[in-house]
């Protein structure tokens, strides 16, 4: 089921955008490349409904397969995806668990405020 949708996806993606954009399959996801047109006013006025649990997205297409709709969106805030190589496989990775992200996490986001810290005080 999972490549069937990828496959319908993947010609919603090419009918709506033509060669602007295209649909990649990548590890744990399937990743839009190309540039986006982005109306900032637009988005600023939409930021003003959200509660703050929710995610900021901006819906690029929908569609309905087997009576279900799917939306496929863009996230407007930057996501950070921390991986790991994979054993025995040369040049892939693989998407944290959520145990290993609550252990690792911590450490990257420490490294990156000391990066932050260096970066700022040698620009002074």
């Amino acid at each position: 089921m999972i490549h069937c949708l990828s496959v319908s996806l993947h010609s919603i993606v090419e009918d709506e955008f033509g060669e602007e954009l295209s649909l990649e399959r990548t590890p744990q996801t399937l990743t839009l490349v190309g540039e986006l047109d982005t109306d900032e006013d637009e988005e600023q006025e939409d930021d003003d409904d959200l509660d703050d649990d929710e995610e900021e997205v901006e819906v690029l297409l929908s569609f309905e397969e087997d009576d279900v709709e799917y939306l496929l969106v863009r996230l407007l805030d930057p996501v950070l995806l921390v991986g790991k190589p994979m054993k025995g496989e040369k040049n892939k990775c693989v998407l944290l668990s959520p145990d290993e992200s609550e252990k690792i996490m911590p450490i990257l986001e420490d490294l990156f405020l000391e990066y932050q810290e260096k970066r700022d005080s040698m620009e002074t």
